[in-house]
Order: structure tokens, then C-alpha cells, then sequence
């Protein structure tokens, strides 16, 4: 469901020998009625993973160390935030998560680097912060607050 009460569904059908997906979304109104239909069958965007935020944000991972992000359905011909992890950094994840007012916060981990980057609305890196490799961002909570856990070990 995503943040204006529409229901998204999504669904994809991959080809095992070219390593590519076509990809198919339906957006529905709280009455039922068909808001939107789209399917990205070419292009770059059936490569990697797609994932829908719930204020409308389309996450692109072309692979585990590169990140695009794009305002919505509508606008998924040119990303607004593109991240690439250094090639030094080995066994890396980007993910992303959404602040309200439509900020995002992209988070790069690996066993020896932990850094959440904080991009605006307009697409800038607005700040970067070090965390241990250790902790782990559990969440952002609904006045864009960050929780975090720590690993102990007996």
C-alpha cells in the first residue's frame, strides 16, 4: 500500500537465459478503480532488482553495489539519486529507505564498512555518517528519526 492509499501491485516474469525480467505494475484507488498499468519489458530497468517505496519511489539495484532512485513511475526515464559503492569495498549492500517529506537515506554495508548517506529531495547528498560495522540500522521512525541496534557478543 503506498503512502496516498493506493494499492500497488507488482509482478514480474524472468527469462533465465538472457538474466532479464519483464516487469509489470498496477496501481488501484481505495474504490477499486484502475489508476495506472504499466510493464517495462526493455531497457535497464529489467536488469538487477525494482522495488516500490511507500511514498512512490522506485529503487533500482542493477546489482548489490549501485543504487538509482526515481520519483515514480512517471519519471523512471532519468534517476534522481544514483549511488555507486567503491569498487576497494568488497561484498557490498545498498539499500534504501524513505524520510517523510520525501528525503531518503541510502545505507552501504559491508563486513568492514557501514555509512548512511542522507540525500534531499532535490537529489544532493545533504550528509554522510560512519557507523560501526558492527551496529545495524533497524529503522526510521515516523518523525525521521533513526533506531539502531548494536551486536554483542558474549
Amino acid at each position: 500500500m503506498l503512502d496516498t492509499g493506493n494499492i500497488l501491485l507488482y509482478y514480474n516474469a524472468y527469462n533465465s537465459s538472457t538474466k532479464t525480467s519483464n516487469r509489470y505494475f498496477e496501481e488501484f484507488s481505495s474504490d477499486r478503480k484502475q489508476v495506472r498499468k504499466l510493464a517495462i519489458t526493455k531497457g535497464a530497468l529489467i536488469t538487477g532488482t525494482l522495488e516500490m517505496l511507500p511514498n512512490g519511489y522506485i529503487v533500482h539495484n542493477p546489482d548489490q553495489s549501485s543504487v538509482n532512485v526515481y520519483r515514480s513511475l512517471a519519471a523512471l526515464k532519468t534517476p534522481f539519486v544514483r549511488y555507486t559503492a567503491p569498487k576497494e569495498l568488497v561484498g557490498v549492500n545498498v539499500g534504501v529507505q524513505p524520510f517523510s517529506g520525501g528525503s531518503i537515506l541510502v545505507s552501504l554495508y559491508s563486513k568492514t564498512d557501514y555509512k548512511l548517506f542522507g540525500f534531499g529531495t532535490d537529489g544532493k547528498k545533504n550528509w554522510v555518517r560512519t557507523l560501526n560495522p558492527k551496529d545495524h540500522v533497524v529503522g526510521i521512525t515516523g518523525n525521521n528519526y533513526l533506531g539502531q541496534r548494536r551486536f554483542l557478543r558474549a
